[in-house]
């Protein structure tokens, strides 16, 4: 067993305090490894078995004009602050929260 801990794809550059932070895009996205795995080949087949995932924090989605899983459903400007969506995690009912960057995010509705 191991426990692996990432950050989100923006490298933790855009929260609900810094929303329009410019983060360096071509350095980006931690969260897709790699992990070595030992007398593991190239073209092997792994088998995985994920324990547990533990989110923390606050998510974020950035969408372009024509780019971004949401960019049908959010962006209709350029404006950051308009083709930004945070995700707010409920713990408790486990449910997840889409939200819009508003004013109560520093620098929100700019």
């Amino acid at each position: 067993n191991f426990v692996v801990e990432t950050i989100d794809c923006f490298g933790g550059a855009i929260t609900p305090d810094n929303p329009l932070a410019d983060p360096p895009y071509r350095t980006l996205n931690p969260v897709t490894g790699p992990i070595y795995i030992e007398g593991a080949h190239v073209g092997d087949v792994l088998a995985v078995t994920m324990h547990d995932i533990i989110p923390e924090g606050v998510g974020v989605a950035r969408c372009g004009t024509s780019s971004g899983q949401l960019a049908h459903h959010v962006c209709r400007s350029k404006s950051l602050s308009d083709c930004t969506r945070f995700f707010d995690l409920d713990e408790e009912r486990k449910v997840v929260t889409m939200r819009e960057c508003t004013s109560h995010d520093n620098g929100g509705n700019r």
